[in-house]
């Protein structure tokens, strides 16, 4: 599914954390839908040790880090009968 799509027939955002906007939280809710994971940190943005902006950059950061942790993962190209 590509991003576009997933954010087809959104039409209302889900509201994560009242510091966001609206165009934020739809953001959020469209990282969702592509990766199946929700926001990360949400409690930092409420408690106001983060920022909307470095909120948005750990979700960057956790999808990263996911990627290239699955990306390490040894998968045996070998079939076993």
């Amino acid at each position: 599914m590509n991003a576009h799509a997933a954010g087809a027939g959104m039409r209302e955002a889900k509201v994560y954390s009242l510091k966001l906007s609206s165009a934020q939280n739809m953001a959020c809710q469209r990282m969702e839908a592509v990766s199946g994971l929700p926001p990360v940190c949400l409690e930092d943005l409420e408690a106001g040790t983060l920022t909307p902006t470095e909120f948005w950059r750990m979700q960057l950061v956790t999808i990263h880090d996911i990627s290239v942790a699955v990306q390490n993962i040894d998968f045996p190209t070998e079939e076993r009968a």
